[in-house]
């Protein structure tokens, strides 16, 4: 098979307690893989959360003081179960090893002394196992990040056939009952009325005020859905600073969060490229989202925001990342599950719609992007969204096809893989 692969996109973790072997495995090695050494199984496992999902091997040797390569193999499962797992073992450990592989602790074991041209190509293999089942499950999870907009679409185009069948007649009574208060206190005042001699005045006042304020709410609410199932008329191929774009962004609650005692932190990577699309729609998105984040918040809380350019497999689409996160103590998850809902009526705001969020979760899909949302109880909630720094509309069917041919080429390689492991 030939090497197209970029065998350093992850790491390579050995564990010896032996230096000498240690200093050995990253002298004939480093220049293909990336190394990380650790000399006992507790800086092992230290590495390993770390390091998180950047280690993509594990070979570690049978005898260890304290543990054994199996024991530690079995505690790296559970810090990095995606890790493939290769066990160096001499021949006096032989059934130890068997027992490993039939009750699948290691992906396959080597014997030492190492033949460092065997294991070359042991690790190769090892790796391109690793990179396939990386980018399965990376297609995995695109598929269903496209059933969830493709249900949220449908969702949303029936809202929009709502708005659109009611709106008419609605406006229609409202504009009934609006000439019927605003002609109100003029026809009181005409008929001469001792207001002081009515029973609660001040409650015909604030009704008044609360109707009008009602009617403004049922408007903004209708014209907002509307506008959220038609595609966007703006053009995507204009240069955008993210760092510009958050600031402004900011500058537009910066009285609120005042007011409130909100901290806000902006941080933008130094390496941050420039991105296409359009500043208006992403200034947009990122005050509705720094506003819906903000409603969670208790007076006196912190909102930190961080750009940088996203990891992403080798030879996907170059992509940037933007956090939102607070230091709240998160949502319940039925309440995460209603967010984009756009008659869910957030806790603490009985009046305020989610509409907002569902407008931006469209307007970063129409850059090409994604819009997360990331709680726990006790844990900040977080906000992500991941853009494109060469931004393009959205073509479902060119999506579908490209979406398919990787389909096929990670079932192919993975074919070979099991006939020639």
């Amino acid at each position: 098979m030939p090497d197209f692969y970029n065998y350093k996109s992850a790491k390579v973790l050995f564990v010896d307690d032996e230096a000498l072997t240690l200093k050995y495995f990253a002298r004939n090695l480093e220049g293909v893989f990336d190394i990380l050494t650790a000399p006992s199984a507790d800086e092992a496992l230290a590495i390993l959360r770390r390091e998180g999902t950047q280690i993509g091997i594990i070979v570690t040797d049978q005898r260890m003081p304290g543990t054994t390569g199996v024991e530690f193999l079995e505690q790296a499962r559970q810090i990095q179960p995606r890790a493939i797992r290769i066990l160096a073992t001499a021949y006096a450990d032989m059934e130890a090893t068997i027992a490993a592989v039939n009750t699948g602790a290691i992906y396959k074991y080597v014997t030492k002394p190492f033949d460092f041209t065997s294991l070359e190509l042991t690790l190769k293999r090892a790796m391109e196992f690793h990179l396939l089942q990386r980018e399965r499950d990376q297609l995995l999870r695109e598929k269903m990040g496209a059933l969830h907009r493709m249900m949220m679409t449908d969702r949303l185009l029936g809202l929009g056939v709502m708005a659109s069948g009611l709106g008419h007649h609605l406006r229609n009574s409202l504009v009934a009952v609006k000439a019927f208060l605003d002609m109100a206190p003029a026809k009181l005042a005409a008929e001469q009325l001792d207001i002081q001699s009515l029973r609660d005045p001040d409650y015909w006042n604030a009704f008044y005020g609360q109707a009008q304020d009602q009617l403004s709410k049922i408007t903004r609410f209708l014209k907002t859905i509307d506008g959220c199932v038609a595609q966007p008329a703006h053009p995507i191929d204009q240069s955008v600073h993210l760092a510009e774009t958050l600031r402004e962004a900011a500058a537009r609650h910066e009285r609120a969060f005042a007011e409130r005692g909100i901290l806000l932190s902006l941080e933008t990577d130094p390496q941050l490229p420039a991105i296409t699309g359009n500043p208006m729609l992403l200034v947009e998105v990122f005050a509705n989202l720094l506003k819906e984040q903000a409603g969670f918040l208790a007076p006196g809380g912190t909102l930190k925001v961080h750009a940088a350019p996203a990891q992403t497999v080798p030879g996907a689409t170059p992509r940037v990342t933007v956090t939102l996160a607070d230091n709240g103590p998160g949502l319940p998850e039925d309440a995460l599950y209603k967010l984009f809902d756009p008659f869910y009526i957030k806790p603490g705001s009985p009046s305020d719609f989610a509409v907002g969020l569902l407008s931006c979760f469209f307007m970063v899909h129409h850059h090409g992007g994604t819009l997360e949302t990331e709680t726990a109880a006790g844990a900040p909630f977080r906000f992500r969204v991941h853009l494109p720094v060469q931004a393009s509309p959205y073509d479902p069917e060119a999506d579908e096809k490209a979406f398919l041919k990787r389909v096929f080429e990670v079932e192919t390689m993975w074919e070979m893989l099991l006939i020639h492991p």
